[in-house]
Order: C-alpha cells, then structure tokens, then sequence
C-alpha cells in the first residue's frame, strides 16, 4: 500500500478555481521550500495599504508583511508570517506586481 504524502498548503483545484473567480487580476501559488501558499494580485487600494505601510515604517519586515497579509489568499501561513520565509515571498510577490518583463525604451 503506498503512503499518500501531503505538500503543506498545496491547494485543490477547486480552490484555485474559486480563487481565480474572486481574485480576476490573478491569483499565482508560490512554493517555498516544499510549502505552498497562495496569494492575489492586489488592487489599487492594496497597493496603497502597502505603499502606506512601507513609508510610515522604518521597519523593513512590517512593510514585507503588509504586502503578503495583503495579498494572502491560502496556504501555508508559515510563508505569509515566518521570518524563514518571508523575504523570498516577499521578493517575488514584487517581482509579479513590478512585472520585470516591462521594458522601458528611451525614444
């Protein structure tokens, strides 16, 4: 008989689903050291929130958490709220909100 192993976090299909239905801008699973979690694009008021956050605060980790408790839709909660984890979600959650892809030309 094999042992049916569980990926912490890791989402059914129907959740992603439903997640994709609310969340339209887009919903994107993000795999940290064999934990999954989930977070949305955020929208202009979220984006505000973390802009906000990241003025009045010296503090580099509250700024970081603002931007993953934001955006934060399920999962592992070790990678919204670990100190572990939080600086790679966080880099690649602005990686996807700051579309690298983008390029600038000067005319």
């Amino acid at each position: 008989m094999s042992k049916q192993t569980t990926l912490p976090g890791k989402a059914t299909a129907e959740q992603i689903k439903q997640w994709k239905e609310k969340y339209p801008a887009g919903v994107y699973e993000l795999k940290v050291k064999g934990k999954y979690a989930y977070f949305k694009h955020p929208d202009f008021r979220e984006m505000d929130y973390y802009h906000a956050k990241s003025v009045q605060s010296d503090s580099v980790s509250e700024q970081w958490k603002a931007l993953a408790e934001t955006c934060f839709v399920g999962g592992a909660e070790e990678l919204r709220d670990s100190p572990v984890y939080l600086p790679t979600v966080h880099a690649l959650l602005r990686n996807l909100i700051f579309d690298s892809e983008a390029e600038l030309v000067n005319l």
